[in-house]
């Protein structure tokens, strides 16, 4: 590995007797220059075994661990060389000491000679859910050329590439870091030692808790350089907010708020607090306030610009969720905007309560904007239908490529097959298929190019089911997704609703049966 990479130290045991072992326990003093790493990652599969490694730390400490005669089990600790020190690392564990005995001491050397040294960090390394954090990944070398480097960082459950990612690089190479992902990856990098290079995007977490966060083991074209290792902290709040996805200028976000009392004993009353959206991004404005009782009877949130609530009352253990839409002004930059609450007050058990403001990252993105329209809108069972999409790239300065979007048919409602797409190369090179997932029709397009400004249309043929029922059917598609300006971004899908009425009913009867031949007869229709 490289100086202030991780190297996993890996403990086997092994047990060959017929008896099970119980009360297993060693500790291992790693030696000079060698600590734990931030977000150690101590695992195990012994049963029942502690591990106590702390962060930073020079010393591993096992007990308690019971195994099975016949059996093996591991003990796995990340560790960490000194910077700028090129060395041999031997490391003498204490004695295994268990209910069969003393088993001994075991042994291992880590080589230090890669010199792209390897590390990483978040900033700020505590944050709240919903708050943005950056990640950088950081690479070192005094001396030499570095080519082919490599590396993927697989984030933690809970932890994911924010809207905007902002990703920002200058190690060459491709690194790529989705909005809404869980995966980073560089392929290709490079390095003209001696020199430093940076990678950093936008991380978000959707809970609380201690996120320990190790990559893969980075490669290059002189062996391998280890791991990087960090901790970001997510601390639970009283106030949680969110964006639902990432908005166009000009168009209409759900901002939702979600309040949370975790007190099992007492009640939270009087609940209140206030959002400036003109401090995030200056025009965006709420629609459709004041809503009531969304936290509470009496309850209200209200504004335009500086969004209020007050009178809010949770259970013990309880929580409420409410939803505000924000017009985003037109003439809106794209870019990632910050929007911070005040602090939320109030009464727990009649005793003052306050907690920790709640933020959230806006992304307004110039993404194609999708719109469909079903023709005719209001339809019988059994007749065919229409569906018209338009894409239009907003961006009038940048081409929009590998445009693409799906479309969950079977959702809408259950359907034999699209009649019709379109024939490939519609939308400058787009391909639209319909297959089946997991039993349900996808309508897929994909590799759309539209022009700056431009905009295209294409139809799909949809017959309405003989047998569905009278209702309204909403239909929508998921996000459309593009490459512009070799950035990719994602925008808001499409919805529009069908109407289906019932098919209209003819009988007929003859009123006058049997008759003789040459009389008149009465033929009598009726329409339902």
């Amino acid at each position: 590995v490289a100086p202030e990479s991780s190297s996993a130290a890996i403990f086997q045991i092994s047990n060959p007797s017929a008896i099970g072992a119980t009360d297993l326990a060693f500790t291992n003093v790693l030696p000079a220059g060698l600590t734990l790493a931030t977000g150690a990652n101590a695992f195990s599969n012994c049963t029942d075994l502690d591990i106590s490694a702390p962060d930073g730390g020079s010393t591993i400490s096992v007990s308690g661990g019971r195994l099975g005669g016949g059996s093996d089990c591991l003990v796995r600790v990340d560790v960490v060389p000194a910077a700028g020190v090129f060395s041999t690392y031997t490391n003498i564990s204490g004695s295994l000491t268990s209910s069969l005995g003393n088993s001994g001491a075991s042994m291992a050397d880590l080589q230090v000679s890669n010199p792209l040294s390897f590390t990483k960090s978040f900033s700020p390394s505590i944050i709240q859910v919903g708050a943005i954090s950056r990640l950088t990944l950081t690479m070192a070398a005094p001396s030499g050329t570095i080519v082919a480097i490599a590396v993927t960082d697989r984030l933690p459950t809970g932890l994911r590439v924010a809207p905007i990612p902002n990703l920002v690089s200058n190690c060459n190479g491709t690194p790529t870091a989705a909005a809404g992902s869980d995966t980073f990856t560089l392929f290709g990098g490079f390095l003209l030692a001696p020199a430093t290079c940076e990678i950093s995007f936008d991380v978000v977490a959707s809970a609380a808790g201690r996120y320990a966060n190790r990559t893969d083991v980075l490669t290059n074209n002189l062996g391998t350089s280890g791991r990087a290792n960090a901790v970001l902290d997510v601390v639970r709040s009283t106030l949680l907010k969110r964006f639902e996805g990432n908005v166009r200028p000009g168009d209409i976000v759900d901002l939702t708020f979600e309040l949370r009392n975790y007190d099992r004993a007492d009640a939270l009353t009087n609940l209140s607090f206030t959002d400036d959206l003109s401090a995030m991004l200056a025009g965006a404005v709420a629609v459709g306030l004041p809503q009531s009782d969304v936290c509470g009877a009496g309850s209200q949130i209200s504004g335009t610009t500086l969004l209020s609530l007050t009178g809010g009352s949770l259970p013990p253990s309880g929580s409420c969720t409410f939803t505000v839409p924000i017009q985003i002004p037109a003439g809106a930059a794209p870019g990632s905007y910050a929007n911070t609450t005040s602090t939320i007050t109030g009464l727990l058990s009649a005793a003052p309560f306050a907690d920790v403001a709640a933020s959230a990252e806006l992304g307004v993105v110039l993404a194609p904007r999708l719109t469909k329209v079903i023709n005719p809108s209001t339809a019988r069972p059994g007749q065919s239908l229409s569906v018209d999409f338009t894409l239009t790239n907003v961006d009038t300065a940048n081409a929009a490529t590998q445009i693409g979007f799906t479309d969950a048919v079977d959702r809408w409602f259950p359907t034999n097959g699209l009649s019709a797409v379109p024939a490939p190369g519609f939308c400058n090179g787009a391909i639209a298929t319909s297959f089946l997932s997991a039993g349900e029709l996808i309508l897929q397009v994909i590799g759309a190019s539209l022009p700056p400004g431009g905009s295209c249309s294409f139809s799909v043929q949809l017959p309405v089911p003989t047998t569905l029922p009278p209702g309204v059917y909403t239909n929508r598609t998921s996000n459309v997704t593009a490459l512009i300006a070799g950035l990719s971004v994602e925008g808001s899908g499409a919805e529009a609703d069908l109407t289906v009425v019932a098919a209209p009913q003819l009988s007929k009867a003859f009123l006058d049966d049997p008759v003789n031949a040459g009389d008149v007869v009465t033929l009598q229709f009726a329409l339902t």
